[in-house]
């Protein structure tokens, strides 16, 4: 009798330990589904980069001068060091065609290893050149301006640059304030 005792209560231990393990998945699959039912309503912006031009070089160097007509625009970097170096610094400077006096500092930084990012820059519509002070690192950049934004499903934020066909990149956003 007392055998039976023993695995009587074994069974409804585990049976309640069951319903507790069940109780569990389905609050959290409430909850993941009402996070998920939050966000769902709400698209994200997507904003179109057109390109406008691409260099490259190594050390000191400048871009010709080139035209943003948007109120956006940014440049995209990628960097390595020179062979035969441990790395060296990047320094990427934004004048206003015409102009002697620095517009923008955008970027300082390290370089040793393959690199790469976009950077915005804050100044408006106008014409601008780029000098690369780069010693001992090999570098490319592009600018690009910023085109029409569309809504797109909040599934599709996080997805960084996707590139078209017709050479213009996309970036997912999590709201219109970035839009400004």
């Amino acid at each position: 009798m007392g055998i039976t005792k023993n695995f009587t209560l074994a069974l409804a231990v585990v049976c309640l330990g069951a319903v507790v393990c069940l109780l569990v998945a389905f609050a959290t699959e409430l909850r993941n589904a009402a996070r998920a039912s939050r966000g769902a309503g709400t698209p994200a912006l997507v904003v179109r980069w057109n390109q406008i031009g691409d260099w490259s070089g190594s050390g000191k160097g400048s871009t010709p001068t080139f035209t943003v007509t948007a109120g956006r625009w940014r440049f995209r970097w990628t960097a390595r060091p020179a062979p035969n170096t441990p790395g060296g610094r990047m320094n990427v400077y934004v004048f206003r065609d015409g102009e002697h006096a620095l517009t923008e500092v955008p970027l300082r930084r390290w370089v040793d290893g393959l690199m790469g990012d976009a950077v915005p820059v804050a100044s408006g519509p106008g014409t601008y050149w780029l000098r690369c002070d780069c010693p001992q690192v090999e570098w490319t950049l592009g600018v690009d301006q910023s085109g029409a934004a569309a809504a797109v499903a909040r599934s599709a934020v996080g997805v960084p640059y996707l590139q078209t066909r017709t050479g213009s990149y996309s970036f997912a956003m999590a709201d219109a304030t970035d839009l400004r």
